[in-house]
Order: C-alpha cells, then sequence, then structure tokens
C-alpha cells in the first residue's frame, strides 16, 4: 500500500487532514514560490500546488502526495501573507467589510502521475481588527 503525505508544513491542512482519520505523514516542499507569475490567481495557486507536490513526488515516487496552495484575492487583486503583525493590521483595514475570495488549488499524485484542480470559495471577512493588534499574522483564517 502506497503512504500518504502531505506535501506541507502548513498547521491548518495538517489539522484538516487529520480530521479524515488517515494516516500520513509530512514533507515540506522545498519548491520556491513565485508569486510574480503572470497568472489569474486560481491558475496561481493550482500551478504552485502541483509544483510543491511534484518536488515531493521526486523524493517518494511510490507514495500519494497531497498539495495545496491558498491564496486570498480581494477583486482581481491577490493577497499575500502578513509576515508581521502591523502588516496583519494593514490588510485587516483593507479587507474589513469586503467580500473575499479564497481559492486552494490543490493537487493530488497517485502513483505514476500527478492531477491538479481548484477550489473556490467567496466569502466576507470572518475576522475583524481587534483593537488596532493582530492576534494572528493570517488574519483570513
Amino acid at each position: 500500500m502506497s503512504k500518504l503525505i502531505l506535501a506541507s508544513v502548513s498547521p491548518r491542512r495538517k489539522e484538516i487532514l487529520a480530521k479524515t482519520g488517515l494516516r500520513f505523514g509530512i514533507i515540506a516542499s522545498n519548491y520556491k514560490e513565485d508569486m510574480n507569475k503572470k497568472m489569474p490567481p486560481f491558475k496561481l495557486a493550482e500551478f504552485i500546488s502541483y509544483k510543491k507536490a511534484e518536488a515531493v513526488a521526486r523524493k517518494c515516487p511510490h507514495s500519494v502526495i497531497i498539495g495545496a496552495d491558498t491564496f486570498v484575492v480581494l477583486g482581481n487583486k491577490l493577497l499575500g501573507k502578513p509576515h508581521t503583525p502591523k502588516e496583519a493590521v494593514k490588510m485587516l483595514r483593507k479587507i474589513n467589510g469586503k467580500t473575499l475570495k479564497v481559492i486552494t488549488g490543490f493537487t493530488h499524485a497517485p502513483v505514476p502521475r500527478l492531477r491538479s484542480g481548484r477550489c473556490e470559495v467567496p466569502r466576507p471577512l470572518r475576522v475583524a481588527e481587534q483593537g488596532g493588534r493582530a492576534p494572528h499574522l493570517n488574519p483570513v483564517w
């Protein structure tokens, strides 16, 4: 039987996959994301998830690999991940009260070939700014 591997060290992805009850390992992908590629956000999410899964699949050719990448889009603008609490507060102010698209590109690599797809979920902002502080560095989740 093939081993299931999550090609991500994201705590949220680990939590979601763990809820399935499946046994899996985690291997970080060494793929360097390029957020400046000239692609629509949904294509970019799909492309990056594919590249992450592909990098891990090369190391583990007889395993089933799951790769994913998620973006938040406001209008047609891709929002990157804030890296500091100050950036998170700035982002919260920018998106507060607006409807966002959360796009996840996903790839599963059943031996021997990769397949990819996407899921796009428009939704209103769930998290509000709290007293000028950002409790988490990712204000959307």
